[in-house]
């Protein structure tokens, strides 16, 4: 059977009710909904800077290191997971870029960004408090440049087809029904075991990278203000439909 269905949600581990969500079936998928979490946070912490301009909030620069980091973290893994898929129908500029901004990611992970995160927004070190401390100032120059790199893989990793894997239960209630999404909308019945021994239907719904895709915009939207604010218009994100 052939059933077309409106789309759910991606899953959220802090919204307790949302039930019938997609969630991630691989580690790839996983990583991809960590990456997401760290996008919401990012989003709503931006909407909270106080300042004119915006990026002058040193302590909201401060809090927001700690999910920029969490995204850096998780995107260059992504990445490393990704690595040896096939990009040869990607555009070759693509696929530089998908080279060049891990590299930038890798260095990120080290930077001043982790000393700014560890010892100022996500632990307050008392040893750490003084202008010698070596910990970096919450500026835009710390701060948003490993944004905008993990924001661009995040992107370009949701090219990759057949990759992120997907499960929900369509009715909380059967326990032993449960939707696949790997190209298309599978619905099977499980034995007890867990093994698949019975495919019920097909639905046709969308992909739920879209909803990731959704996320991700309202992120670069935020990052776009940002760099914006802090005199970098030119360094906004800008994607293009090819």
């Amino acid at each position: 059977m052939i059933n077309r269905s409106t789309a759910p949600g991606l899953y959220d581990p802090t919204d307790v009710t949302a039930v019938d969500t997609w969630f991630p079936a691989n580690e790839v998928t996983a990583l991809l909904v960590a990456c997401l979490e760290a996008c919401k946070d990012i989003t709503r912490l931006a909407q909270t800077l106080k300042g004119n301009p915006s990026t002058e909030d040193r302590r909201g620069m401060t809090l927001l290191s700690t999910p920029i980091l969490s995204l850096v973290e998780n995107a260059a893994h992504l990445h490393k997971l990704l690595g040896r898929e096939d990009r040869s129908h990607w555009p070759p500029e693509d696929i530089e870029k998908f080279r060049l901004h891990a590299k930038h990611l890798r260095k990120h992970e080290q930077g001043g960004l982790r000393k700014l995160r560890c010892t100022r927004a996500a632990h307050h070190d008392a040893t750490k408090l003084g202008k010698g401390s070596g910990v970096p100032e919450p500026g835009p120059e710390v701060v948003l440049p490993p944004l905008t790199d993990a924001l661009l893989i995040l992107v370009l990793c949701l090219n990759h087809e057949r990759t992120f894997y997907w499960t929900r239960y369509p009715d909380p209630a059967k326990r032993d029904e449960i939707d696949l999404f790997l190209e298309v909308a599978t619905k099977a019945r499980a034995a007890e075991d867990g093994h698949i021994k019975e495919l019920l239907e097909i639905t046709v719904a969308r992909d739920p990278r879209h909803h990731a895709m959704a996320a991700i915009g309202e992120t670069i939207e935020a990052h776009n203000r940002l760099v914006s604010d802090a005199g970098y218009p030119h360094r906004q994100i800008t994607l293009t439909r090819r």
